[in-house]
Formats: C-alpha cells, sequence, structure tokens
C-alpha cells in the first residue's frame, strides 16, 4: 500500500511531505531538512486532510525530544 509519509521536527511541525511513496523503495525518500521522526499514513491522506508543510502535530514524543 503507498504511504504518506509526514517528516516531523522535534516540535511536532510538518518540515515536508512525500506522498504516495512506494512501499520498500530502492531508492532513499527523506526530507528536504534534519528531521526528527517520521509519521507514516495511508497514501493520499494528507492531500484529503489538507495536511501540509508548516502544520502541527500533537504528539506525546515531542515532550520527550
Amino acid at each position: 500500500l503507498p504511504l504518506d509519509m509526514l517528516f516531523l521536527t522535534s516540535s511536532g511541525d510538518i518540515d515536508s511531505i512525500a506522498e504516495n511513496t512506494t512501499p520498500f523503495p530502492l531508492e532513499t525518500i527523506s526530507s528536504e531538512h534534519p528531521v526528527r521522526m517520521v509519521l507514516e499514513i495511508p497514501g493520499g491522506t494528507s492531500k484529503r486532510l489538507n495536511i501540509k508543510p508548516g502544520d502541527h502535530i500533537a504528539h506525546i514524543a515531542s515532550k520527550y525530544l
């Protein structure tokens, strides 16, 4: 199944998004800038929910990073 990869800073801000990535790619999929973590969601979800770089995701991990 294709995935959207949300590249997140330690504060939970979305730095960039790789949409509809192919599972198990031969090439590396990476962020445009250094990030702390990646959240993978079903492909097409970021577009459907209008998720974009600069949006913020609240999560418990940011409390410890």
